[in-house]
């Protein structure tokens, strides 16, 4: 029977959430290195990246009122279920030497799925488990999984691929998933009160997605949040796509390894800052900075291949999401009804993962077909920008790194010179309600 409920349930899961979570980063960084080794495709390595993201965003309207229904102590189980299983599949398609890249691609749509329930599942969840008042440390202690992810899992798979090869990785996953389920067993979770507004507007499924999306509608301050947030992941999905094949371009898998663990370093250090401090109390200026800063560690690491110099930007570019990423869902967590919370996520997932994912899908073909060529030893640009950034491979992708970050800037400073956005807080009460911590 499930024993832990309230805080200590919420720092069960999150240690759970730990150990699956960085499994799952293991087994992404590791399945990532066998597609550039074995096709040398950045466009592959991309569309590999579009299937986590893209279905996940298609399933996400349906998922929100799910969420919302059913038990999430159960959907974070099942969800958790599902992804061990896509895992196992692929584990044994190795190991009989039958793996194909669209074996890949199918196991990371199963994955997107199942987290299109798991992560508005596990963020409507953290409401019911924690104070309001601690909601922002809450916040800064769920990204110190992804921080913790972004350490550990690039650094260790790129010792791991080398000792045990992709198929090791593997089964290190697998018994990661076990444990995270595990703890998932260990917690109960309290279902939220069900409001007027939203017991009203029970029905069929299609009823209930529309629901949310009035709901959300309703409140231009989400609006003008989402909106925000999305063109940040779209310019986001940029670096994602590029940032493995621009490293592979000039060095090994263990130093990928290592470099992409200084992002996580960032986001450990900004999740440890919001987890102690819990944020500035109004929250969409601390957004905005973020975002600011996010853009200016991105132009860094684009600026040479220097390791040092790719190195301090995702350092910076690492802290300054978190601290984004973590204040903008204390917002929503403050804001929003808890009952419609799993609707609110969802619509919040589908944008930022649809937006990424489009980015994925077209960062491969821009740096193969324009900015490579540009900035290739026999380039057009080898005159001109070619003299500032260098020359060969890995350039062009330098290149789109500097331009993803510097129209992130002009992007944030276009949102902070609206004060509908920067007042939001003011104009959109919170949410008051006794079941909305323990």
């Amino acid at each position: 029977m499930p024993s832990f409920t309230g805080m200590k349930g919420f720092m069960v899961i999150l240690l759970g959430q730990v150990v699956s979570v960085t499994g799952s980063g293991l087994t992404r960084f590791g399945l990532g290195v066998w597609i550039l080794e074995q096709t040398g495709s950045a466009t592959q390595y991309s569309l590999f990246l579009f299937m986590f993201m893209m279905p996940a965003s298609i399933v996400a309207l349906v998922a929100g009122p799910l969420v919302d229904r059913w038990d999430r102590r159960r959907i974070l189980i099942v969800s958790d279920t599902v992804a061990a299983l896509s895992t196992l599949g692929l584990a044994l398609l190795f190991f009989t030497n039958q793996l194909q890249l669209w074996h890949i691609f199918v196991m990371a749509a199963v994955n997107s799925n199942a987290s299109a329930f798991q992560v508005p599942a596990f963020q409507a969840s953290v409401p019911m488990l924690v104070p309001k008042q601690r909601l922002g440390q809450a916040a800064g202690m769920s990204q110190l999984v992804q921080a913790l992810d972004s350490i550990v899992s690039p650094a260790l798979a790129g010792v791991l691929i080398l000792a045990i090869g992709l198929g090791g990785i593997m089964v290190v996953d697998l018994s990661t998933f076990c444990i995270g389920i595990l703890m998932l067993f260990l917690v109960a979770i309290p279902r939220p009160r069900a409001t007027a507004e939203v017991v009203e507007a029970q029905g069929s499924l299609w009823q209930e997605i529309k629901f949310g999306l009035r709901y959300i509608r309703e409140r231009p301050g989400f609006i003008y949040l989402m909106t925000y947030v999305t063109l940040i992941a779209f310019f986001l999905g940029f670096a994602m796509a590029l940032f493995t094949p621009m490293v592979l371009s000039f060095a090994d898998a263990q130093l990928l390894g290592i470099v992409s663990s200084l992002f996580g370093i960032g986001t450990l250090g900004g999740g440890v800052t919001l987890a102690i401090w819990g944020g500035p109390q109004r929250r969409v200026p601390g957004i905005l900075i973020s975002g600011l800063v996010f853009g200016l560690g991105m132009t860094l690491s684009g600026v040479s291949q220097n390791p040092l110099f790719i190195g301090v930007g995702l350092f910076i570019a690492g802290g300054a999401s978190t601290l984004l990423i973590g204040l903008n869902r204390a917002v929503y967590q403050v804001k929003a009804a808890p009952d419609v919370l799993g609707r609110i996520f969802s619509v919040r997932i589908l944008l930022s993962l649809s937006a990424s994912a489009i980015a994925v899908l077209i960062a491969g073909p821009l740096a193969t077909t324009i900015f490579e060529p540009l900035l290739a030893t026999d380039g057009l640009w080898v005159d001109s920008l070619g003299r500032i950034l260098g020359t060969g491979p890995g350039r062009g992708m330098g290149l789109m790194f500097i331009l993803t970050g510097l129209i992130m800037v002009i992007v944030t400073l276009l949102f902070m010179a609206m004060p509908a956005f920067r007042n939001l807080e003011d104009t959109l009460p919170d949410y008051l309600d006794s079941h909305s911590g323990p």
